[in-house]
């Protein structure tokens, strides 16, 4: 989505590309990456000839790339003002192209579940109903609402689990594994939350510094309450 203005040529963009490069020579990602390169070179039995051909491999299989291409969009991004009026606000959104895929990955699920359904029990999924039963509906319009038919064999098109287990699949492609510890539960999303300095600031009424209505102030609250007092007239 960016794209070069009058100002910015492409004599411009080299000195850049020149700048970026020594940024990233200085970064901590830059001595991870040569650390990681050293370690590829130490493990590797090829020889010299295949040599590059082997770091490269081994630096896209461990994540490399896409940690770099991050890097160098960060960048640009700086350089390349993303508030401009020039770039709406979906380019600069993340990429959700994963979940347009499982999403319909899960409606093509769906619909062979209920077309198998629908052909054991010789029910069609969308017909015209003849003229006698129209007319018959039309009679008794005000009692369908009270109507039960007879739904046991119907079943459900999927199971709670079945949907579990196609979240659980969902992965950003542009995440690293890494980055995201595997104790925080079955969801490997990232997800945007607020800091605890920032929950602390949102919730501050919730203080135990704080009388609430409805609460029981005992004894031990009161005390806690004096203790936050002090605190505070110490800072």
């Amino acid at each position: 989505f960016i794209t070069m203005t009058d100002e910015e040529t492409k004599e411009d963009f080299e000195v850049f590309t020149m700048k970026l490069t020594q940024e990233l020579h200085m970064s901590q990602l830059y001595v991870e990456l040569k650390f990681t390169a050293k370690d590829l070179i130490c493990s590797s039995n090829s020889d010299q000839g295949q040599m590059k051909q082997h770091i490269q491999e081994g630096l896209s299989k461990t994540g490399w790339t896409r940690k770099l291409q991050n890097e160098v969009y960060r960048q640009l991004l700086k350089k390349f003002d993303a508030r401009s009026k020039d770039v709406t606000t979906e380019h600069i959104k993340e990429p959700l192209a994963y979940i347009r895929r499982a999403q319909s990955s899960w409606e093509k699920r769906i619909l062979k579940s209920l077309n198998s359904m629908c052909t054991e029990l010789s029910v069609p999924l969308a017909r015209k109903r003849p003229i006698p039963e129209q007319k018959e509906i039309r009679g008794a319009w005000n009692e369908l609402s009270v109507e039960e038919p007879d739904l046991s064999s119907f079943r459900p098109v999927y199971g709670p689990k079945d949907f579990l287990d196609m979240l659980t699949l969902l992965k950003n492609p542009n995440f690293a594994s890494e980055q995201l510890s595997n104790f925080w539960g079955l969801l490997q999303l990232p997800y945007s939350v607020k800091s605890l300095s920032e929950l602390r600031d949102e919730f501050k009424e919730m203080s135990p510094r704080w009388s609430q209505v409805g609460v029981d102030d005992g004894t031990d609250m009161q005390a806690e309450r004096g203790k936050d007092r002090q605190r505070e007239r110490e800072r």
